[in-house]
């Protein structure tokens, strides 16, 4: 038994481990995904100290109602100091309607740092429109200077066809509405939730794992309330009573003779005998030393008979069963466990009677 229960905490253990080593595995793709970013070089030309630009994140031509995606980005050296305005007013003046304004995200890059700033635009008319172009005051080394970043132009076309008089737009079909232009896919929470998927599977198949395997460890059996071998001679005698062999009912006189001995088995050396078929039980008794050779070979050669008489249908001779009753009634008086008194005491001190006058 303490041979299996290592085994089972060495099972516990490797089990912890590969959870703990899961989880410092997700926990570094994690950081590689919301982190690497920040290894990738500046991309300001040679010789600059500050760069910009305002880019449509789409393929024109645009429809009006369109969702457009803007972004505003700046790349800046350590030692410029710069804070990006706000565009939504001039975007307004320039018959663009700003619906979406993503927060200022700043990314720490080698040598400096790069600011991003994400808009949303529609236009309710048609025509050509031109981002904005900006102003952007810095300063470098206590002077203060301006950076100007073009605008980008964009199209904006009407969904109803060309050339058609006003009784031939009226007379069209209503087509239905055109979805939104989709955003970028956002990699970084897919990513997150994949990996959340995966630690909350490899924790739970762990504790399922070590659950089924405390299901499994084997129970060592209660202590009987007597002695082993007073319960199972109690029992042969009540298997003589019986008279199996006389009236030749070998069926019933093996199988209760074979569950008497594995119950001796059991209870003699805490073993569930009784839960084993005949194979692992022999297994199992021949790698106990506890039991000597001669009952080992005494007790396989009962259990082969045994199943003979019960799934083979063999029908013993009387002299044959008489043989196996006295050899397991033998066989539980030599293995029986001696009980040994208790030697007395040697600080018992005798007491001497007073002499008589």
């Amino acid at each position: 038994m303490v041979r299996k229960t290592q085994s089972s905490t060495k099972k516990r253990k490797f089990w912890i481990a590969g959870s703990l080593l899961l989880l410092g595995a997700a926990i570094g793709v994690w950081f590689a995904l919301t982190n690497g970013a920040r290894l990738a070089p500046l991309a300001l030309p040679q010789g600059e100290m500050l760069w910009g630009r305002i880019g449509v994140e789409a393929i024109g031509p645009f429809t009006i109602g369109d969702q457009i995606p803007v972004t505003f980005e700046v790349e800046a050296k350590e030692s410029v100091d710069c804070r990006l305005p706000d565009l939504s007013k001039s975007f307004s003046q320039n018959h663009l309607e700003v619906i979406r304004k993503y927060p200022l995200r700043s990314q720490s890059l080698p040598g400096g740092v790069r600011k991003t700033v994400r808009y949303v635009v529609v236009s309710w008319q048609a025509g050509r429109f031109t981002l904005p172009a900006v102003k952007l005051r810095y300063t470098y080394q206590n002077a203060k200077r301006i950076y100007t970043i073009t605008g980008q132009t964009l199209e904006v076309v009407s969904v109803l066809p060309p050339r058609k008089s006003a009784e031939q737009l009226k007379a069209l079909a209503i087509k239905g509405v055109k979805q939104p232009l989709s955003l970028p896919p956002r990699y970084l929470v897919l990513g997150c939730y994949l990996l959340a998927t995966l630690l909350v599977s490899a924790l739970f198949w762990s504790l399922r794992t070590l659950k089924k395997h405390q299901e499994t460890a084997p129970v060592e059996p209660e202590l009987p309330p007597e002695p082993a071998d007073v319960i199972a001679l109690r029992r042969l005698e009540i298997i003589k009573s019986s008279n199996y062999i006389g009236e030749k009912k070998f069926l019933v006189f093996y199988t209760e003779l074979s569950e008497c001995i594995r119950e001796y088995m059991e209870n003699r050396y805490r073993i569930n005998a009784l839960e084993m078929t005949t194979e692992e039980f022999l297994q199992h008794l021949t790698g106990d030393s506890r039991l000597p050779e001669t009952e080992q070979q005494v007790l396989k050669e009962f259990l082969s008979s045994a199943d003979l008489v019960k799934f083979a249908k063999y029908i013993p001779a009387e002299t044959e069963a008489n043989q196996a009753l006295a050899a397991i009634e033998q066989l539980i008086l030599a293995t029986r466990e001696e009980i040994v008194s208790e030697p007395a005491s040697d600080d018992v001190v005798a007491i001497e009677a007073p002499p008589t006058n």
